[in-house]
């Protein structure tokens, strides 16, 4: 889901074991060749080394996860095989794998992660901020406007 009030990619994560986590999808980082564990800062994590945590607020609920930093596609694997260049479609951003969500809200939602579209300042850092990671991902591939985005509903 799209959020306004918040900035990061939350993702449900095997890391979360929780029945509101089984009832979604979830992001397994082991799965990722790209994948790396980081701290906040960015720090590379050695396995089996202790690493920073986040506990995120929403209206009625929270999620806390870990810090990780991966390839994310805007794209499928399937639609991105049939575009000329779709490594254009590909960031790499830090996103917040969950250890924990709580009961409400997330257990009945559809949707299985977040999306943020806030500001920078309502993420950790701003290499953290889905969309201006996004913005500037656009900016280099020489979109003459990348810092406009759009949702069409159909």
């Amino acid at each position: 889901v799209f959020d306004t009030g918040s900035g990061h990619l939350l993702l449900p994560s095997s890391y979360c074991r929780s029945e509101t986590c089984r009832a979604h999808r979830r992001y397994r980082r082991s799965s990722s060749r790209s994948a790396k564990d980081i701290d906040s800062d960015g720090t590379v994590v050695k396995p089996n080394e202790p690493r920073d945590q986040i506990t995120v607020s929403f209206g009625t609920g929270e999620v806390t996860g870990v810090f990780v930093e991966d390839n994310v596609c805007m794209e499928d694997q399937k639609s991105m095989s049939s575009l000329p260049d779709s490594s254009d479609l590909c960031m790499s951003l830090r996103l917040v794998a969950a250890t924990e969500m709580s009961h409400e809200p997330f257990r009945t939602f559809e949707f299985d992660g977040v999306a943020g579209l806030g500001l920078p300042g309502l993420s950790q850092t701003k290499e953290f901020n889905f969309m201006q990671v996004l913005g500037d991902t656009m900016a280099q591939t020489g979109n003459k406007y990348p810092h406009r985005f759009a949702v069409f509903l159909g």
